[in-house]
Protein backbone atom coordinates (compact mmCIF):
# COMPACT_ATOMS: atom_id res chain seq x y z
CA UNK A 1 0.00 0.00 0.00
CA UNK A 2 2.63 2.41 1.23
CA UNK A 3 4.81 1.57 -2.20
CA UNK A 4 2.05 1.99 -4.28
CA UNK A 5 1.32 5.79 -2.65
CA UNK A 6 4.77 6.59 -3.10
CA UNK A 7 5.06 5.21 -6.93
CA UNK A 8 1.76 7.37 -7.30
CA UNK A 9 3.32 10.42 -5.80
CA UNK A 10 6.29 9.77 -7.87
CA UNK A 11 4.37 9.91 -11.15
CA UNK A 12 2.58 13.25 -10.11
CA UNK A 13 6.08 14.67 -9.84
CA UNK A 14 7.01 13.75 -13.55
CA UNK A 15 4.17 15.63 -14.83
CA UNK A 16 4.79 18.46 -16.48
CA UNK A 17 1.70 20.77 -15.73
CA UNK A 18 -0.26 21.43 -12.85
CA UNK A 19 -3.89 20.24 -13.59
CA UNK A 20 -5.99 19.29 -16.14
CA UNK A 21 -8.50 21.96 -18.14
CA UNK A 22 -11.42 21.54 -19.80
CA UNK A 23 -10.60 23.88 -22.85
CA UNK A 24 -7.51 26.37 -23.78
CA UNK A 25 -9.51 29.22 -25.87
CA UNK A 26 -7.65 31.00 -28.39
CA UNK A 27 -8.76 34.41 -28.64
CA UNK A 28 -7.48 35.41 -32.37
CA UNK A 29 -3.73 36.08 -31.50
CA UNK A 30 -2.73 32.62 -29.80
CA UNK A 31 -1.55 29.48 -32.03
CA UNK A 32 0.55 26.29 -31.41
CA UNK A 33 3.17 24.48 -33.68
CA UNK A 34 2.71 20.67 -33.73
CA UNK A 35 5.68 19.49 -35.14
CA UNK A 36 4.27 17.20 -37.46
CA UNK A 37 4.08 17.38 -41.26
CA UNK A 38 1.22 16.29 -42.73
CA UNK A 39 1.49 13.28 -45.67
CA UNK A 40 -1.84 11.61 -47.32
CA UNK A 41 -2.25 9.14 -44.35
CA UNK A 42 -2.79 11.67 -41.81
CA UNK A 43 -5.60 12.22 -39.78
CA UNK A 44 -6.96 14.52 -37.09
CA UNK A 45 -9.29 13.65 -34.69
CA UNK A 46 -10.74 16.74 -32.37
CA UNK A 47 -13.09 18.16 -29.99
CA UNK A 48 -13.81 22.15 -30.75
CA UNK A 49 -16.14 24.82 -30.28
CA UNK A 50 -16.15 27.92 -33.06
CA UNK A 51 -16.08 31.25 -31.32
CA UNK A 52 -15.21 34.31 -34.39
CA UNK A 53 -17.39 33.93 -37.14
CA UNK A 54 -15.76 34.13 -41.14
CA UNK A 55 -13.01 32.46 -42.40
CA UNK A 56 -10.84 31.78 -39.98
CA UNK A 57 -8.34 28.87 -39.86
CA UNK A 58 -8.50 25.50 -37.50
CA UNK A 59 -5.37 24.28 -38.16
CA UNK A 60 -3.26 23.01 -41.22
CA UNK A 61 -0.10 22.55 -42.63
CA UNK A 62 0.81 23.27 -46.56
CA UNK A 63 4.17 23.08 -48.80
CA UNK A 64 6.43 26.45 -49.10
CA UNK A 65 6.43 28.05 -52.32
CA UNK A 66 4.04 29.07 -55.02
CA UNK A 67 2.01 25.45 -54.12
CA UNK A 68 1.17 26.85 -51.14
CA UNK A 69 -2.69 27.34 -51.65
CA UNK A 70 -3.09 24.43 -54.22
CA UNK A 71 -1.48 21.58 -51.88
CA UNK A 72 -2.27 21.54 -48.00
CA UNK A 73 -4.14 19.85 -44.69
CA UNK A 74 -6.16 22.63 -44.09
CA UNK A 75 -9.76 23.06 -42.03
CA UNK A 76 -11.34 26.26 -41.99
CA UNK A 77 -13.96 28.07 -40.25
CA UNK A 78 -16.15 29.49 -42.50
CA UNK A 79 -19.26 30.91 -41.74
CA UNK A 80 -21.95 30.21 -38.97
CA UNK A 81 -23.34 27.78 -41.65
CA UNK A 82 -20.30 26.71 -43.42
CA UNK A 83 -16.57 24.74 -42.36
CA UNK A 84 -14.18 24.27 -45.52
CA UNK A 85 -11.12 22.41 -46.07
CA UNK A 86 -8.06 21.98 -48.68
CA UNK A 87 -6.77 18.40 -48.99
CA UNK A 88 -3.86 17.65 -51.08
CA UNK A 89 -3.62 18.94 -54.41
CA UNK A 90 -6.03 19.33 -57.87
CA UNK A 91 -9.15 20.07 -56.20
CA UNK A 92 -8.94 22.91 -54.62
CA UNK A 93 -10.68 24.97 -51.52
CA UNK A 94 -14.08 23.38 -50.86
CA UNK A 95 -16.40 24.61 -48.69
CA UNK A 96 -19.55 22.56 -47.01
CA UNK A 97 -22.76 23.41 -45.35
CA UNK A 98 -23.31 22.47 -41.70
CA UNK A 99 -25.70 22.91 -38.84
CA UNK A 100 -24.86 25.66 -36.06
CA UNK A 101 -20.99 26.18 -37.21
CA UNK A 102 -20.64 28.13 -34.47
CA UNK A 103 -21.01 28.54 -30.83
CA UNK A 104 -21.04 25.19 -30.06
CA UNK A 105 -18.61 22.09 -29.07
CA UNK A 106 -18.52 19.48 -31.72
CA UNK A 107 -16.02 16.57 -32.92
CA UNK A 108 -14.40 16.61 -35.98
CA UNK A 109 -12.40 13.79 -38.01
CA UNK A 110 -10.52 14.94 -40.85
CA UNK A 111 -8.47 12.54 -43.13
CA UNK A 112 -8.77 11.31 -46.50
CA UNK A 113 -11.54 8.93 -45.58
CA UNK A 114 -14.04 12.11 -45.30
CA UNK A 115 -14.65 14.73 -43.05
CA UNK A 116 -16.88 13.97 -40.15
CA UNK A 117 -18.49 16.20 -37.92
CA UNK A 118 -20.55 15.05 -34.86
CA UNK A 119 -19.75 11.33 -36.39
CA UNK A 120 -21.94 12.32 -39.90
CA UNK A 121 -19.57 12.82 -42.54
CA UNK A 122 -20.23 15.68 -44.02
CA UNK A 123 -17.77 15.80 -47.44
CA UNK A 124 -15.29 13.72 -48.64
CA UNK A 125 -12.03 14.98 -49.95
CA UNK A 126 -10.90 14.07 -54.25
CA UNK A 127 -7.57 15.15 -54.54
CA UNK A 128 -5.23 14.00 -57.51
CA UNK A 129 -1.82 14.24 -55.48
CA UNK A 130 -0.40 14.99 -51.98
CA UNK A 131 2.88 16.08 -51.52
CA UNK A 132 4.53 16.06 -48.32
CA UNK A 133 3.73 18.91 -46.38
CA UNK A 134 7.06 21.36 -45.71
CA UNK A 135 5.15 23.21 -43.43
CA UNK A 136 4.08 21.69 -40.26
CA UNK A 137 0.88 21.56 -38.64
CA UNK A 138 -0.51 24.22 -36.40
CA UNK A 139 -3.50 24.88 -34.24
CA UNK A 140 -5.41 27.56 -34.51
CA UNK A 141 -3.95 29.01 -37.59
CA UNK A 142 -2.64 27.26 -40.57
CA UNK A 143 1.62 27.14 -41.45
CA UNK A 144 2.53 30.82 -42.84
CA UNK A 145 -1.05 31.97 -42.50
CA UNK A 146 -2.63 34.96 -40.21
CA UNK A 147 -6.45 33.91 -40.40
CA UNK A 148 -6.11 32.84 -36.56
CA UNK A 149 -9.65 31.56 -35.21
CA UNK A 150 -11.13 32.24 -31.95
CA UNK A 151 -11.75 29.00 -30.76
CA UNK A 152 -11.56 26.17 -27.85
CA UNK A 153 -9.51 23.16 -28.11
CA UNK A 154 -10.82 20.17 -26.01
CA UNK A 155 -8.89 17.15 -27.62
CA UNK A 156 -6.69 17.33 -30.68
CA UNK A 157 -5.17 13.83 -31.71
CA UNK A 158 -2.86 13.73 -35.02
CA UNK A 159 -2.85 10.06 -36.13
CA UNK A 160 0.02 9.00 -39.06
CA UNK A 161 -2.16 6.20 -40.37
CA UNK A 162 -2.50 4.08 -37.83
CA UNK A 163 -0.50 5.31 -35.49
CA UNK A 164 -1.43 7.99 -32.81
CA UNK A 165 1.43 10.91 -33.04
CA UNK A 166 0.05 13.79 -30.99
CA UNK A 167 -2.09 13.44 -28.45
CA UNK A 168 -3.39 16.69 -27.12
CA UNK A 169 -5.16 17.29 -23.86
CA UNK A 170 -5.20 21.29 -22.42
CA UNK A 171 -3.72 21.71 -18.74
CA UNK A 172 -2.42 24.63 -17.29
CA UNK A 173 1.22 24.95 -15.54
CA UNK A 174 -0.07 28.12 -13.23
CA UNK A 175 -2.45 29.79 -14.96
CA UNK A 176 -0.63 29.66 -18.26
CA UNK A 177 -2.30 27.30 -20.79
CA UNK A 178 -0.58 24.71 -22.91
CA UNK A 179 -1.43 21.38 -24.82
CA UNK A 180 0.41 18.12 -23.41
CA UNK A 181 0.60 15.45 -25.46
CA UNK A 182 0.67 11.64 -24.05
CA UNK A 183 2.87 10.47 -26.81
CA UNK A 184 5.92 12.48 -25.66
CA UNK A 185 5.02 13.63 -22.38
CA UNK A 186 6.24 17.43 -23.95
CA UNK A 187 3.92 20.67 -23.46
CA UNK A 188 3.45 22.75 -26.20
CA UNK A 189 2.80 25.84 -25.59
CA UNK A 190 1.50 29.17 -27.21
CA UNK A 191 3.76 30.68 -30.39
CA UNK A 192 1.98 33.21 -31.05
CA UNK A 193 0.93 36.73 -28.56
CA UNK A 194 -0.97 36.93 -25.24
CA UNK A 195 -2.29 34.26 -23.54
CA UNK A 196 -4.68 31.25 -23.85
CA UNK A 197 -8.03 31.33 -21.71
CA UNK A 198 -8.22 28.65 -19.29
CA UNK A 199 -11.15 26.58 -18.66
CA UNK A 200 -12.16 25.33 -15.30
CA UNK A 201 -10.16 22.32 -13.92
CA UNK A 202 -10.97 18.86 -14.45
CA UNK A 203 -10.43 16.36 -11.79
CA UNK A 204 -10.84 12.87 -11.71
CA UNK A 205 -12.98 11.40 -8.73
CA UNK A 206 -13.91 8.13 -7.62
CA UNK A 207 -17.58 8.48 -8.80
CA UNK A 208 -20.53 11.22 -9.17
CA UNK A 209 -24.00 10.46 -7.29
CA UNK A 210 -27.58 12.37 -7.45
CA UNK A 211 -29.79 12.93 -4.53
CA UNK A 212 -33.00 12.32 -7.01
CA UNK A 213 -33.07 15.61 -9.63
CA UNK A 214 -30.06 15.18 -11.37
CA UNK A 215 -29.55 13.21 -14.38
CA UNK A 216 -27.35 13.42 -17.40
CA UNK A 217 -28.72 12.54 -21.43
CA UNK A 218 -25.87 10.45 -23.15
CA UNK A 219 -27.25 11.67 -26.65
CA UNK A 220 -27.35 8.27 -27.30
CA UNK A 221 -30.47 5.91 -28.50
CA UNK A 222 -30.25 2.36 -27.91
CA UNK A 223 -30.71 -0.51 -30.64
CA UNK A 224 -30.71 -4.02 -30.40
CA UNK A 225 -26.85 -3.58 -31.47
CA UNK A 226 -26.14 -1.47 -28.12
CA UNK A 227 -23.94 -2.66 -25.72
CA UNK A 228 -23.59 -1.07 -22.44
CA UNK A 229 -21.74 -1.84 -18.86
CA UNK A 230 -21.09 0.57 -16.14
CA UNK A 231 -20.72 0.45 -12.34
CA UNK A 232 -23.64 2.13 -10.06
CA UNK A 233 -25.26 1.85 -6.92
CA UNK A 234 -29.10 2.29 -6.00
CA UNK A 235 -30.82 1.47 -2.88
CA UNK A 236 -34.10 3.38 -3.60
CA UNK A 237 -37.32 2.30 -5.77
CA UNK A 238 -36.40 3.81 -9.41
CA UNK A 239 -33.80 3.71 -12.44
CA UNK A 240 -30.66 4.25 -12.67
CA UNK A 241 -30.19 3.85 -16.64
CA UNK A 242 -32.08 3.47 -19.61
CA UNK A 243 -35.15 4.79 -21.56
CA UNK A 244 -38.45 2.88 -22.96
CA UNK A 245 -41.64 4.06 -24.52
CA UNK A 246 -43.74 2.89 -22.14
CA UNK A 247 -44.30 0.78 -18.40
CA UNK A 248 -43.44 -3.28 -19.28
CA UNK A 249 -42.93 -2.16 -23.24
CA UNK A 250 -40.10 -1.74 -25.30
CA UNK A 251 -37.04 -0.50 -23.11
CA UNK A 252 -33.23 -0.55 -22.36
CA UNK A 253 -32.88 0.02 -18.98
CA UNK A 254 -31.46 -1.54 -15.36
CA UNK A 255 -34.64 -0.68 -12.48
CA UNK A 256 -35.48 -1.71 -8.45
CA UNK A 257 -37.98 -4.04 -8.80
CA UNK A 258 -39.74 -5.70 -5.46
CA UNK A 259 -36.21 -5.77 -4.25
CA UNK A 260 -34.14 -7.23 -6.15
CA UNK A 261 -32.75 -5.42 -9.54
CA UNK A 262 -33.97 -5.94 -12.66
CA UNK A 263 -33.67 -5.21 -16.55
CA UNK A 264 -36.11 -4.14 -19.31
CA UNK A 265 -34.51 -5.09 -22.44
CA UNK A 266 -36.54 -5.17 -25.65
CA UNK A 267 -40.69 -5.66 -25.20
CA UNK A 268 -39.41 -9.40 -23.13
CA UNK A 269 -42.63 -10.60 -21.74
CA UNK A 270 -41.39 -12.90 -18.90
CA UNK A 271 -40.46 -9.94 -16.33
CA UNK A 272 -39.26 -12.92 -14.26
CA UNK A 273 -36.07 -13.32 -16.85
CA UNK A 274 -35.48 -9.97 -16.60
CA UNK A 275 -35.17 -10.04 -12.29
CA UNK A 276 -32.17 -10.68 -11.15
CA UNK A 277 -31.04 -12.51 -7.86
CA UNK A 278 -29.43 -9.48 -6.67
CA UNK A 279 -30.94 -7.91 -3.74
CA UNK A 280 -30.96 -4.03 -3.50
CA UNK A 281 -28.47 -3.06 -1.24
CA UNK A 282 -26.23 0.36 -0.80
CA UNK A 283 -23.25 -1.47 -2.36
CA UNK A 284 -21.22 -1.08 -6.10
CA UNK A 285 -22.50 -3.40 -8.53
CA UNK A 286 -21.31 -4.18 -11.85
CA UNK A 287 -24.61 -4.36 -14.94
CA UNK A 288 -24.28 -5.23 -18.76
CA UNK A 289 -26.77 -5.04 -21.06
CA UNK A 290 -25.67 -6.49 -24.21
CA UNK A 291 -26.55 -7.43 -28.01
CA UNK A 292 -28.48 -10.60 -28.21
CA UNK A 293 -30.77 -9.51 -24.92
CA UNK A 294 -27.47 -10.93 -22.50
CA UNK A 295 -27.77 -9.48 -19.06
CA UNK A 296 -25.64 -9.46 -15.86
CA UNK A 297 -25.21 -7.91 -12.73
CA UNK A 298 -22.57 -9.04 -10.97
CA UNK A 299 -22.03 -12.81 -10.31
CA UNK A 300 -25.79 -13.37 -12.13
CA UNK A 301 -26.64 -13.51 -15.96
CA UNK A 302 -29.23 -14.57 -18.02
CA UNK A 303 -30.22 -14.17 -22.20
CA UNK A 304 -33.18 -13.42 -23.07
CA UNK A 305 -32.78 -13.61 -26.31
CA UNK A 306 -32.17 -10.35 -29.74
CA UNK A 307 -34.53 -7.97 -30.20
CA UNK A 308 -33.76 -5.26 -32.94
CA UNK A 309 -35.76 -2.47 -31.37
CA UNK A 310 -34.66 1.12 -31.30
CA UNK A 311 -36.27 2.97 -28.00
CA UNK A 312 -37.43 6.12 -29.08
CA UNK A 313 -35.41 8.76 -26.29
CA UNK A 314 -31.77 9.12 -25.22
CA UNK A 315 -30.45 6.76 -22.36
CA UNK A 316 -30.52 8.48 -19.29
CA UNK A 317 -28.23 8.27 -16.56
CA UNK A 318 -29.48 8.48 -12.92
CA UNK A 319 -33.11 7.64 -14.36
CA UNK A 320 -34.38 6.67 -17.62
CA UNK A 321 -36.79 8.64 -20.01
CA UNK A 322 -40.21 7.47 -20.81
CA UNK A 323 -41.53 9.43 -23.73
CA UNK A 324 -42.15 13.04 -21.90
CA UNK A 325 -42.09 11.55 -18.52
CA UNK A 326 -38.52 11.55 -17.12
CA UNK A 327 -37.73 9.36 -14.06
CA UNK A 328 -34.55 10.66 -11.87
CA UNK A 329 -33.70 8.33 -8.77
CA UNK A 330 -31.17 8.95 -5.86
CA UNK A 331 -28.05 6.75 -7.21
CA UNK A 332 -24.15 6.74 -8.28
CA UNK A 333 -22.29 5.51 -11.13
CA UNK A 334 -17.86 5.13 -11.38
CA UNK A 335 -18.38 4.85 -14.78
CA UNK A 336 -20.38 3.86 -18.04
CA UNK A 337 -19.25 2.83 -21.35
CA UNK A 338 -21.45 2.08 -24.32
CA UNK A 339 -20.84 0.69 -27.69
CA UNK A 340 -23.06 0.10 -30.53
CA UNK A 341 -21.89 -3.15 -31.61
CA UNK A 342 -18.07 -3.50 -31.26
CA UNK A 343 -17.68 0.41 -32.10
CA UNK A 344 -17.22 2.33 -28.82
CA UNK A 345 -19.54 5.62 -28.62
CA UNK A 346 -19.33 7.15 -24.77
CA UNK A 347 -16.60 6.43 -22.08
CA UNK A 348 -17.93 7.86 -19.03
CA UNK A 349 -15.51 8.83 -16.07
CA UNK A 350 -16.24 10.86 -13.41
CA UNK A 351 -14.87 13.94 -12.71
CA UNK A 352 -15.36 17.72 -10.28
CA UNK A 353 -14.98 20.66 -12.62
CA UNK A 354 -14.66 24.13 -10.99
CA UNK A 355 -11.78 25.93 -9.24
CA UNK A 356 -11.26 27.76 -6.21
CA UNK A 357 -14.24 27.16 -3.67
CA UNK A 358 -16.86 26.33 -6.57
CA UNK A 359 -17.06 22.90 -8.03
CA UNK A 360 -19.81 20.55 -9.80
CA UNK A 361 -19.63 16.59 -10.28
CA UNK A 362 -19.79 15.86 -14.00
CA UNK A 363 -19.11 12.85 -16.30
CA UNK A 364 -15.78 13.08 -19.10
CA UNK A 365 -16.33 11.19 -21.82
CA UNK A 366 -12.71 10.17 -22.30
CA UNK A 367 -12.87 9.40 -26.11
CA UNK A 368 -14.01 13.21 -26.76
CA UNK A 369 -12.86 14.80 -23.43
CA UNK A 370 -16.27 16.45 -23.64
CA UNK A 371 -18.00 17.10 -20.36
CA UNK A 372 -21.42 15.97 -19.92
CA UNK A 373 -22.89 18.55 -17.10
CA UNK A 374 -26.05 17.77 -14.90
CA UNK A 375 -29.29 18.85 -16.93
CA UNK A 376 -31.79 18.58 -14.00
CA UNK A 377 -31.86 20.91 -10.76
CA UNK A 378 -29.44 20.72 -7.82
CA UNK A 379 -26.03 19.38 -7.93
CA UNK A 380 -24.09 16.05 -8.19
CA UNK A 381 -22.13 15.01 -5.06
CA UNK A 382 -18.74 13.06 -6.12
CA UNK A 383 -16.16 11.06 -3.83
CA UNK A 384 -12.67 11.63 -3.07
CA UNK A 385 -10.00 12.66 -5.49
CA UNK A 386 -7.52 10.02 -7.47
CA UNK A 387 -4.38 10.88 -8.32
CA UNK A 388 -3.87 13.12 -11.57
CA UNK A 389 -2.46 11.06 -13.99
CA UNK A 390 -5.61 8.43 -13.39
CA UNK A 391 -7.96 10.48 -16.14
CA UNK A 392 -6.00 9.79 -18.99
CA UNK A 393 -7.50 11.37 -21.89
Amino acid sequence: MLINLRNALMTRKRLPYDAKVEYIESTGTQYLETGVYATENTRVNATLMTISTGNRNWFGGSIAGSAERSNGFVFNSYSSSRVEYLFGGGRGWSTVPVTNAVGRVFTLDFSKGGVVIDGTTVATPSYTSFAQNTGQICICVRYRNSGYISGRIYAFRIYEGATLVRDFIPVRVGQVGYLYDRVSGALFGNAGTGDFVLGPDVVSVEYIESTGTQYIDTGVTATGATNSEFQFKMSVTGFAFGARTAWNEVGYSLNYATGNYAFNYGNTSSVAALRSTIPVDTNWHTAKILSGGVLSLDAWTNTVGSYSFTTSDNLILFGTRQGSLLNRTASGFKYCKIWESSTPVLDYVPVRVGSGSTWEGAMMDVLTRRIYRNQGTGAFGYGGDLPLETLAN
